[in-house]
């Protein structure tokens, strides 16, 4: 071999012995090469260097015998994907039942309606049984906030319900109490609950009489006090506005 061809060699088997045979067939060739064309030259050492080193430094092994022209393919090492982690369902939340704060209390199916200032006959706001003349009643004119010590007047056939009597209406969310006559009404469970009303906007007044009838709604008939209450008014006089 020549000098140069012996350098790489030696150099190779010291950092990579287990490749020797083919390394000794790579520097004959290239001596041979040189021989041949008189152009050996430190750089086919440096190549020997090189292309040994890359093998090492990627752990390929050269099998034992393999020519040096048949040197295997590298095939990198498959890499195994890790699994997909699967997220854990979240359980549903079951909604807790709404206690019944009307269960065990006395109550019937009524037919109600509304009356205000404009239906009422005459117009206004009087009322049959007036406080002063009857003092089971609660008010001397048609009103009310619907709370249980200042009840919404209603009105009802008369002899059907008796006077001052108190009921509570869930569905509006106020005690109501019986202070007038309603001429209409043709059964003892119908009853026409006093709208909140002047004399003026008539036209809204009575549509929003229709909106909160109901031809069969649960009435509390005999109701404690302390019954949840919507304190705003069904409907406002002052500015015509319908609950």
């Amino acid at each position: 071999m020549a000098y140069t061809g012996k350098i790489g060699y030696h150099v190779l088997l010291r950092y990579d012995p287990g490749n020797a045979s083919f390394y000794r067939i790579f520097a004959k060739r290239l001596y041979m090469n040189a021989r041949t064309k008189k152009m050996l030259t430190v750089a086919g050492s440096a190549v020997l260097i090189f292309t040994g080193l890359y093998y090492r430094i990627s752990g390929f092994h050269i099998p034992e015998g393999t020519p040096a022209g048949k040197v295997p393919s590298v095939v990198p090492p498959t890499r195994t994907p890790s699994p997909t982690r699967v997220p854990s369902p979240t359980p549903t939340a079951i909604p807790t039942p709404t206690p019944d704060i009307f269960s065990g209390l006395e109550s019937e199916m009524f037919y109600i309606t509304y009356y205000g200032w404009p239906d009422n006959s005459p117009p206004g706001d009087a009322i049959a049984y007036p406080k002063h003349r009857y003092p089971d009643a609660v008010h001397e004119t048609a009103g009310g906030s619907g709370t249980f010590t200042d009840p919404v007047t209603f009105a009802a056939v008369t002899g059907s319900v008796d006077i001052g009597t108190v009921y509570y209406l869930p569905y509006i969310a106020k005690y109501v109490v019986m202070e007038d006559i309603c001429s209409n009404c043709r059964q003892y469970n119908h009853i026409d609950i006093w709208m909140n009303s002047g004399p003026e906007f008539a036209g809204e007044v009575e549509t929003c009489q229709r909106k909160w009838t109901r031809q069969q709604e649960k009435v509390i008939t005999d109701p404690p006090p302390g019954l949840p209450v919507n304190h705003a008014p069904i409907f406002s006089r002052e500015t015509g506005w319908c609950r």
